[in-house]
């Protein structure tokens, strides 16, 4: 058996830190789309259930202190408006520390994907903890983001 190439696509609507204007990040049940990719799998293979789409995202975050606690952000990935892939990554202030920037980087593989086109979004939400004493954090989307599939079929 060997693998095929179905497509390959890759988004990077931002590829520098601070390259564009700070994005805050909405808490739940709100989310903000921070990247997307259509694919495209055409009938190379025998059949759809060996076709696999490896995913990969990266996105610069930036927590500080603000008006909104979040301890965490929840990032989503969704197939043709399915979810397919969840994680949580925390986040961290001090008083000492105030601001931190992360590079949160995911992967992922979506298995048995059928034949056809596809729309993959990336999203990321602010996870709320209620907390005594309240602390005051805001997170944002500051770059860079970029987001990519390779599609692969056996044949």
């Amino acid at each position: 058996m060997a693998n095929v190439i179905l497509d390959y696509k890759a988004s990077v609507p931002n590829n520098t830190f601070g390259g564009t204007e700070a994005v805050t990040i909405p808490q739940i049940p709100n989310q903000l789309q921070v990247a997307g990719l259509g694919m495209f799998l055409s009938e190379l293979t025998p059949s759809a259930e060996s076709n696999r789409v490896y995913l990969s995202a990266d996105v610069g975050i930036n927590s500080q202190l603000g008006s909104v606690f979040n301890n965490a952000v929840f990032f989503r990935i969704y197939r043709d408006g399915v979810e397919i892939f969840n994680t949580v990554v925390g986040l961290q202030n001090t008083p000492t520390l105030p601001a931190h920037d992360y590079n949160v980087t995911l992967s992922t593989i979506d298995e048995g994907v059928p034949f056809g086109f596809h729309v993959y979004q990336l999203t990321v939400q602010a996870v709320v903890a209620n907390s005594n004493p309240p602390f005051f954090t805001i997170a944002q989307v500051v770059g860079p983001v970029s987001f990519s599939g390779l599609a692969v079929g056996t044949t």
